[in-house]
């Protein structure tokens, strides 16, 4: 599902118009980034949490060329799954 269903969904499920829908969900998105930014954890209760890791150097091959390269230590975004998810996944 892109944004631009999303929004459509969330409007016919709502007194909202898609464009106020497409503007909450921009909003939301843009609240998120900033916190990841900041490194805060974002949690949703029911749907999981968005939180900042570090990744280590590690070395690795590059199959193109054949040589041997490090992956510089980085953050990542995590996603967890809360355990109400994971159920209504496993459950379809």
């Amino acid at each position: 599902m892109t944004k631009e269903e999303l929004a459509t969904a969330m409007a016919e499920r709502t007194n909202l118009s898609k464009f106020d829908c497409l503007t909450a969900i921009d909003e939301m998105i843009l609240l998120i980034n900033n916190s990841l930014r900041k490194k805060d954890d974002v949690t949703l209760r029911g749907f999981g949490t968005f939180a900042i890791v570090r990744r280590k150097e590690k070395y690795c091959r590059d199959i193109r060329k054949g040589k041997g390269m490090v992956t510089p230590a980085h953050d990542a975004v995590k996603f967890r799954p809360s355990e109400k998810l994971k159920k209504m996944v496993a459950n379809g």
